[in-house]
Order: C-alpha cells, then structure tokens, then sequence
C-alpha cells in the first residue's frame, strides 16, 4: 500500500504528518469477466483467459448463454432478445452470423448506452463490495468475484429492472444524452 498526500498541511513542519495522508490502494489485479442477467437471476459467470476478439467470443457464447438461459428461465429453449454492447468482437460480422445462425434474437443497441444496461450496474455491485474486503492475488479476486454474482440478491436485480421505465424516460427526456453528469 502507498500513500498519497491528501493536500493539507499547509503551515511549516505539517508536510510529513501523517494526519495529512490516506492509504491509497494500488491494486492492479484485474481479470476480464463475461456474465449474463435477465429479470429472474443471473446466469453463468465466466472468467475470460485470453482478450476477446469474435473466435473467442463466440466460444464463450457457445458454451454458456443457452446454460444461463436455462439458469435464469429455469429451460434452455425459454425465448429471449440477447442485449450485448457495441464492443468490436460483440458487432463482428461473424458474430452477428453466429447469433443469426442460432435463432438469438439480438437487442439492437445504441452505441455508449450504458444509462438502461443493467449489466453496467452489476458490474459496479461487485466493484463496489470489492471494495469492502479487497482481494490481494488474482486467484483471491477471481473466487470473490464467484461469490458475490451467484450472491446478488434478487431484489438489487428486480430494483433495476423496474427502474427501466424511469430510465427509458430520462433518455428520452435528454435526448438521448447522458442522464447524470
């Protein structure tokens, strides 16, 4: 842990007291996740080993968003529209191919949206409870990370899916513009 200089102390001999600082957290533990949610729970969470282009994207559809459907709508089949951002591997043509090829009714999604993606806010949830207790490996982060998405509680889920409609009219109401500043 470092610490950094919180910008008081201004009068002679208070420079170095250490009053005067805060613990600053220089984690740069990072591990890149893929997770799924709908109105009902959330689905599988996935850790990704390697940076997503389409193949790898792909794959990891293949082998996890029928198994979170049926984790969220208790069937694999239950019928869905798959809300994914604008990232370069998620609007691939082969992607899109593989998602036409496979019956996924896709969301059409505005680019930098992130004010009615819900999947936004879990992400900061578990951002947020990190925080509470923060992990110092990346096997440590990784395990966290699985305990709290199979944790989150059904009614933080439910809160955000009733908040659509207020967020579908702020939007509306900014144009289409960032709704908070």
């Amino acid at each position: 842990m470092t610490l950094e200089f919180k910008g008081y102390g201004e009068q002679k001999g208070e420079a170095n007291n250490p009053m005067f600082f805060c613990p600053k957290v220089s984690n740069s533990l990072s591990v890149m996740v893929w997770g799924c949610v709908g109105p009902n729970g959330v689905g599988r969470l996935v850790v990704c080993e390697q940076c997503l282009d389409s193949n790898y994207y792909i794959e990891i559809l293949k082998k996890n968003l029928k198994a979170s459907v049926e984790m969220i709508h208790g069937h694999p089949s239950h019928p869905f529209i798959f809300q994914q951002d604008n990232a370069p591997c998620h609007s691939s043509q082969k992607t899109i191919k593989y998602l036409h090829d496979e019956n996924i009714l896709l969301l059409p999604w505005p680019a930098q949206s992130p004010d009615i993606n819900i999947i936004e806010n879990l992400w900061q949830f578990m951002k947020n409870a990190l925080r509470n207790d923060p992990p110092r490996t990346k096997d440590q982060l990784i395990k966290k990370l699985f305990q709290i998405w199979y944790a989150i509680p059904r009614s933080v889920i439910n809160k955000l899916y009733n908040s659509l409609p207020h967020r579908m009219k702020a939007i509306t109401k900014c144009k289409g513009h960032p709704t908070k500043y």
